[in-house]
């Protein structure tokens, strides 16, 4: 039997409120994973709809997953209420209408054991819209300090950290109603925790009418605004140096976007992004994606088969 190091215990959390249209998609997501060692805590705001019901159902198949439906303070203290609960090595989030891609345990697992010195992994996004089933991929560079400071974002869903984070930096501070995993990330950076990259699409980002990326935009950008105040050093030309981090970012990431799409054109299933390759089979445009780029046009450059297998249970 694998001792706790090399089969540590992962615990899930979602926090959810009136999404029985998307969470039994979530749920699946996390309970079909190959990595079996997990807990999944739901915390549930005292949903009207009959997203408990859903639930229920789920415990009753899978011990794995436990739930509390209670009124909260919003998001950021249903996730802490959640993580309170948790007992795992590594801890995560997701929301209930975001998904896991399949093997993501295996890989974060994976990736720790390798780098004892990591404190947070994250990785890459695919992003789904649920109404027209368009799709594209979400890339983001390694070394994110600086980048975190700067303004710039990782993917939530796709953050795991260890326990030792939680234990040190305390709960999601609910002033930043919108942003909260935002000045997170920034508060570990803050305390001198390392972060990783895994370049593999690590979750699903479902978009649609009721996201808070659409009903909350700008609310969103004036706490980003806040947080850049916060934590980006006080120096001279700060404003030169920080547009300076994101032009070297704008830079470099169209250099990862065309390894990418030439991996998917060549079909190759090994090494980075190797698993969204064989798992969903894409296409993706070099030239639409060159042409985008260089002559601001509207090409389609992605095409995966997301919402299909997302109704069909194939995450």
């Amino acid at each position: 039997m694998m001792d706790k190091r090399t089969n540590p215990l992962i615990s899930i959390v979602t926090p959810t409120y009136n999404r029985v249209g998307y969470i039994e998609d979530t749920v699946l997501s996390v309970l079909s994973q190959s990595y079996k060692h997990i807990e999944y805590i739901v915390m549930d705001g005292g949903s009207a709809d009959n997203t408990v019901g859903v639930l229920e159902e789920y415990r009753k198949r899978d011990v794995r997953l436990t739930y509390a439906s209670e009124k909260d303070d919003g998001m950021y203290d249903a996730i802490n209420k959640g993580f309170a609960r948790a007992t795992g090595d590594i801890l995560a989030y997701i929301n209930s209408d975001d998904l896991y891609a399949p093997g993501v345990f295996e890989a974060v697992v994976a990736y720790f054991e390798k780098h004892p010195d990591v404190d947070v992994v994250y990785g890459d996004t695919l992003v789904a819209n649920c109404e027209t089933g368009e799709a594209h991929v979400n890339l983001y560079m390694p070394r994110p300090e600086i980048w975190l400071r700067a303004g710039g974002i990782i993917a939530q869903p796709t953050v795991f950290m260890r326990r030792r984070c939680w234990e040190s930096a305390g709960g999601f501070r609910r002033e930043v109603k919108y942003l909260g995993d935002c000045e997170y990330w920034l508060r570990l950076v803050d305390r001198g925790y390392r972060f990783g990259k895994i370049n593999e699409v690590i979750a699903i980002e479902l978009n649609h009418g009721d996201t808070l990326r659409s009903t909350m935009a700008n609310e969103i950008e004036n706490e980003k605004r806040l947080l850049r105040q916060r934590y980006w050093p006080d120096m001279p030309l700060r404003e030169v140096a920080r547009s300076g981090v994101i032009l070297s970012r704008k830079m470099l990431t169209p250099l990862l976007y065309i390894y990418l799409i030439l991996k998917i054109n060549w079909r190759t299933e090994s090494g980075a992004w190797g698993k969204f390759i064989g798992n969903y089979k894409p296409k993706a445009s070099l030239k639409g994606y060159l042409m985008n780029k260089l002559l601001r046009t509207n090409l389609d450059v992605w095409v995966v088969d997301v919402i299909k297998g997302v109704s069909e249970g194939k995450l």
